[in-house]
């Protein structure tokens, strides 16, 4: 994982705390100390953080996008 790519994880799920499990958060902390102290993750640390992105930030599909959009552009409903 480069150190970049760690980066945008890391400041992708920091607004995400507030979800996340004590355990979760816990390793979050952990990866960010060392993310802090400028260490590089090892492999098993990465996954670790790619699976906490994966799980508190899935990513959004287009349909989900385009359905958000038609929301935001057409307005209420008329009832």
């Amino acid at each position: 994982m480069t150190r970049t790519e760690q980066s945008r994880l890391i400041e992708e799920l920091m607004p995400l705390q507030y979800k996340m499990t004590s355990k979760d958060k816990e390793a979050f902390f952990g990866l960010q100390q060392r993310h802090k102290d400028d260490e590089d993750l090892d492999a098993a640390a990465a996954e670790k953080l790619q699976r906490l992105h994966a799980t508190y930030k899935p990513p959004k599909s287009k349909k989900d996008l385009e359905e958000l959009w038609g929301k935001m552009t057409t307005g209420p409903k008329p009832s």
